[in-house]
């Protein structure tokens, strides 16, 4: 079983930084260890809050990188709050991790949460979540990022993944999340091609 290093996972802190030992079941993470057959995870971020394993693991550049994904892959951009606010935060982590950045930044992420709320997916809402968790509890790497003692280790291999536990279980291996999208914004034959 691995070791957690720090979790934040469904809002119970566990922050083994400067020792201790937690692993994942008894901090009941009911995460993947392994993904994509490439070996042991080293972290890990998404609605509920992030996950590290490894004490090397960049969590600026991973949030950075996380934010660009949800920005550019999954946000469907139907509501301003979500179009903007994700892009927002795209940008600032950016800024920070390429060296440009300012505290004022921080103030920006941490000030977008009350926005994306507002949003009409739970994504959007939710993917604030590891980022003001990151920004809370490693502020001081930020901060080296943000005074420049600190540098991108060169890039990891990230992996994304968007699921849900209706399209995970389907026998028939059917989106329901864009069947149900499709119904709701009455596109009604274009939510027949989704199950067809």
């Amino acid at each position: 079983m691995s070791q957690v290093v720090f979790s934040s996972w469904g809002r119970q802190i566990v922050d083994n930084r400067q020792g201790g030992e937690a692993d994942a079941a008894s901090v009941q993470l009911k995460l993947p260890e392994h993904y994509l057959d490439e070996g042991p995870v080293s972290a890990f971020m998404g609605w509920d809050g992030l996950v590290v394993f490894d004490r090397d693991v960049d969590v600026v550049a991973m949030a950075a990188e996380y934010m660009k994904r949800v920005q550019e892959k999954y946000c469907c951009a139907k509501c301003t709050p979500g179009k903007k606010g994700t892009r927002i935060l795209q940008d600032a982590l950016a800024r920070i991790v390429s060296g440009h950045g300012e505290e004022q930044d921080l103030d920006i992420i941490e000030s977008l949460s009350d926005l994306l709320q507002n949003c009409k997916c739970t994504l959007c809402m939710t993917s604030v979540t590891p980022v003001l968790d990151s920004v809370k509890y490693f502020r001081e790497d930020y901060l080296a990022y943000i005074r420049r003692e600190r540098k991108p280790k060169p890039a990891a291999a990230y992996h994304d993944k968007v699921t849900a536990p209706c399209t995970d279980r389907c026998p028939a291996h059917i989106d329901i999340p864009s069947y149900i999208e499709e119904i709701k914004n009455y596109r009604f034959e274009e939510s027949l091609d989704v199950i067809r």
